[in-house]
């Protein structure tokens, strides 16, 4: 049924995915300079990935993001299996306690500029998924895994001439492509692993890179001012919700984005005084399906406002998030 989740068999001791030994060398291959300690291997989170959804069109969200190894995970599955995953990392900037107190020594300020570069998100997190996406330059060792099976039981150990002839084929399949295709047999795991020896520049995974710095929203009675605030802060969240980027139309009180085939725009002023400017901006948009979400003081909008644009689907601006804001609030006091 519809919603169910499928609760298949899975080993809880995880020996076989790799260790920190094993994530700080895969991410020192990326961003070099990187003093992030004890980071997850990538093979870790992939598991994890596979244990807890088999979509391929997914959304990943890591709340603490750490190194970066999520989004490492997901680009590389999406290569592994052409899948169309997203993720979404957030993240402070901390900086380790050995850093900072080098840096104050050094007589640098907290929360400067030279400080901040310092920082996780900075000098990790960031160049770690940029060159991921975008290709980097790297000596070493580059080892993809061309095959893989457990080989843990009698039933599973019966397949093992199946296995070989299904590795046999993939040599054949992948012979000149790599400088050594080798094959492995570690903690029950069989593995035929292509390596190449590269000495200039790794191919990025491709992709599109967004980031977002969050804001502190000051707390203030008036609802319907609250409501103002939010709309002119929240034009960033809807970009996420609805994966449309492209900023195409930049005014003070709307903006409009466009990604491929669809639009997105956000009319955030709490008067109509510049709807049809906005309208006129949103018309000159042909054969796009667009999402517009204009601001309301209530959870409903006059949908007569844009009678006149066919192809679009109008909602208010959510103001939810008013209501969690409240409810924190209350908790706080």
């Amino acid at each position: 049924m519809e919603g169910e989740v499928d609760l298949g068999k899975f080993d809880t001791w995880l020996d076989d995915v790799g260790n920190t030994a094993n994530g700080t060398t895969e991410l020192r291959k990326i961003v070099k300079d990187s003093d992030f300690s004890h980071p997850k291997p990538p093979s870790l989170i992939k598991r994890l990935i596979k244990m807890g959804t088999d979509k391929k069109d997914a959304v990943i969200l890591d709340f603490f993001a750490g190194s970066g190894t999520t989004g490492q995970a997901v680009l590389e599955l999406n290569e592994e299996d052409g899948g169309n995953r997203r993720f979404i990392l957030c993240t402070n900037n901390e900086l380790s306690r050995k850093t900072a107190d080098q840096l104050r020594r050094a007589g640098i300020e907290e929360g400067s500029p030279e400080w901040e570069k310092h920082g996780i998100f900075q000098k990790t997190l960031y160049p770690r998924i940029y060159n991921l996406i975008k290709g980097y330059q790297f000596e070493g060792k580059d080892e993809t895994i061309l095959f893989e099976a457990d080989v843990k039981n009698i039933t599973q150990l019966k397949r093992v001439h199946h296995y070989f002839e299904q590795i046999e084929t993939i040599k054949d399949e992948n012979r000149g492509k790599y400088d050594k295709i080798q094959l492995k047999f570690e903690k029950n795991k069989l593995q035929l692993i292509g390596i190449k020896n590269i000495n200039g520049y790794m191919e990025g995974y491709g992709g599109n890179l967004k980031c977002f710095k969050t804001d502190l929203v000051p707390k203030i009675k008036n609802m319907d001012q609250m409501k103002v605030i939010i709309a002119q802060k929240i034009y960033d969240l809807l970009c996420i919700k609805e994966n449309c980027f492209n900023l195409i139309v930049d005014k003070p009180y709307y903006r409009i984005y466009k990604q491929g085939h669809r639009a997105l725009g956000i009319y955030s002023y709490f008067q109509n005084n510049y709807i049809d400017e906005f309208k006129a901006a949103i018309k000159e948009l042909n054969d796009v399906d667009i999402n517009i979400y204009s601001f309301s003081f209530t959870d409903s909008i006059d949908l007569d406002l844009f009678s006149d644009i066919p192809n679009a689907n109008v909602k208010p601006i959510p103001t939810k998030i008013l209501e969690i804001l409240n409810d924190l609030n209350r908790k706080r006091e």
